[in-house]
């Protein structure tokens, strides 16, 4: 056993409870998995229970037989230590309350954004926010990834800034010339993400008609089964406004295919009506190109307006419009913000950076030991 293994080797295991973890697809699934790999790889006993473990008739949306099913699985377990995610805060606050109450446990929370900005009836949402910060304060130790995030939990929670621990995501770094777009007649916009109205696309593709513009193109990279009325809506919406030759759904797009999209593109944009971070637009950065972006949640952390971006406020198509225009007509500013852009990126953590703060988190977490 090295030095690096014993670390882990008297403590507890961690049982890490997600409902996704091989293949990460997503950013925020990138997360997690690095978090696992780091832990298992400084000798941390770190067990993976996901949703497709589970009796069938479970899965999905029943939520309490969902809590119930992880209170009879730990009924006999004497002393825990639980790592899981805001995002299973439906599924985990009754559990998560049996153990505070009849456990020996410790639990660290990773929070990538609070959930209950994405339901928009108001009394759903009330009752979401309830459970989340019900789940949250359950939390021995919780994990915020940006700034914004760690501002929104202490709001909710009314925890001390201190008891939670800020850890960037981690950043691919790109080991090539970014800069340099492919000569081509046509302007290529980018969008990267899950077709779902918290991303706001349907503002992007209304930005897009009033452009009135023959040379420019929206590529947009990401799933469009997570929601399939809302991607209804948007192709009804593209055929309402006529550009059916101006926008391209490619599905979701992995390895040299995405990095393709990167690099063949000349703006980034991403018109969110709410982010936790933002890991696309980060790797969009690393990529040397510029962003126009939605001020909100924690986007301002990383895209400085007028430095590599320009940043509009959510819902505001024209504003989105105004931004891609300035852009098309000013090349020697589009150089320029791709150029800060790459510039921006190289200070961002990379995955051992993060992965390292993540272990140091553990390490002073369990075993009795404070955090210094």
């Amino acid at each position: 056993m090295n030095a690096e293994s014993k670390i882990g080797a008297s403590l507890p295991p961690i049982y890490c409870i997600s409902h996704f973890f091989e293949n990460p697809k997503t950013g925020g699934e990138k997360y997690n998995y690095e978090a696992v790999r780091h832990l298992k790889k400084r000798g941390f006993d770190t067990r993976v229970l996901v949703d497709r473990l589970m009796p069938k008739f479970i899965k999905g949306r029943r939520f309490l037989l969902y809590n119930f099913f992880y209170i009879l699985k730990f009924l006999d377990a004497r002393r825990i230590v639980l790592f899981t995610t805001d995002y299973m805060h439906p599924r985990l606050y009754l559990f998560l309350l049996y153990l505070k109450l009849f456990k020996d446990c410790r639990i660290f929370v990773l929070v990538h954004h609070l959930r209950h900005h994405e339901i928009e009836n108001r009394i759903l949402r009330f009752l979401d926010m309830r459970l989340e910060a019900i789940f949250l304060m359950c939390a021995d130790v919780l994990i915020a990834i940006s700034k914004n995030t760690k501002s929104e939990i202490n709001q909710l929670t009314r925890r001390d800034n201190k008891n939670i621990s800020l850890v960037y995501p981690g950043l691919d770094q790109i080991g090539f010339e970014t800069t340099l777009r492919q000569e081509s007649d046509k302007f290529n916009l980018l969008f990267v993400g899950d077709c779902v109205k918290r991303k706001g696309v349907e503002y992007l593709i209304e930005s897009l008609a009033s452009l009135n513009r023959e040379d420019v193109r929206l590529h947009v990279v990401g799933r469009r089964d997570r929601d399939p009325a809302y991607s209804q809506y948007l192709n009804k919406l593209i055929r309402k406004k006529g550009i059916q030759g101006k926008v391209f759904f490619h599905g979701r797009v992995d390895g040299v295919g995405k990095q393709k999209f990167f690099r063949n593109s000349h703006v980034f944009v991403l018109p969110s009506l709410w982010e936790g971070y933002g890991m696309v637009v980060a790797e969009a950065m690393s990529y040397g190109l510029p962003v126009i972006a939605t001020k909100v949640g924690a986007i301002p952390e990383l895209v400085k307006d007028k430095v590599n971006g320009i940043l509009v406020p959510p819902e505001d198509a024209q504003s989105l419009s105004d931004a891609i225009s300035y852009l098309i007509e000013n090349p020697s500013a589009r150089r320029d913000y791709a150029r800060k852009s790459r510039l921006l990126s190289q200070d961002f953590n990379d995955w051992l950076h993060t992965g390292e703060q993540l272990v140091k988190i553990f390490e002073e977490n369990i075993g009795g030991r404070k955090p210094r």
